[in-house]
């Protein structure tokens, strides 16, 4: 079974004024995340699971619509700022989402096998 490749694109972007991970970077108006998805598929990952939020999820999804070649490939976890896990008191103070531990346990039921995780809004390499 081929690798998946989790990408935590849940990030608000507050401090960069926006969301990070659906801004156009690349000459041709590319996100960083698209060559992540690109370079992983051409490397030997099987599946792509984007965790995602509410706030950014139709820009995601305008994204990856335009992405025909991978779009079947990729699946979507929410990271949801309330969760059991955590007491309702401190849930309540909470404005962000709880970091990139809460990020994967947000997209456990996703992943088969081994897997790789990388932030979306950084550029890794092909390597």
């Amino acid at each position: 079974m081929k690798p998946t490749l989790l990408i935590l694109a849940a990030g608000r972007g507050s401090r960069f004024g926006g969301a990070k991970q659906v801004t156009p970077m690349g000459p041709h108006g590319e996100t960083i995340m698209e060559y992540s998805i690109y370079d992983a598929l051409n490397s030997g990952f099987g599946q792509i699971v984007l965790v995602i939020n509410k706030e950014v999820e139709q820009d995601t999804f305008d994204l990856i619509n335009k992405m025909s070649a991978a779009k079947d490939k990729i699946s979507y976890a929410y990271q949801d700022l309330y969760t059991d896990m955590i007491p309702a008191e401190i849930q309540s103070a909470r404005l962000k989402p709880w970091g990139t531990a809460h990020a994967i346990m947000s997209a456990s039921n996703l992943i088969k096998g081994s897997f790789a995780m990388i932030n979306a809004d950084d550029y890794y390499g092909k390597e």
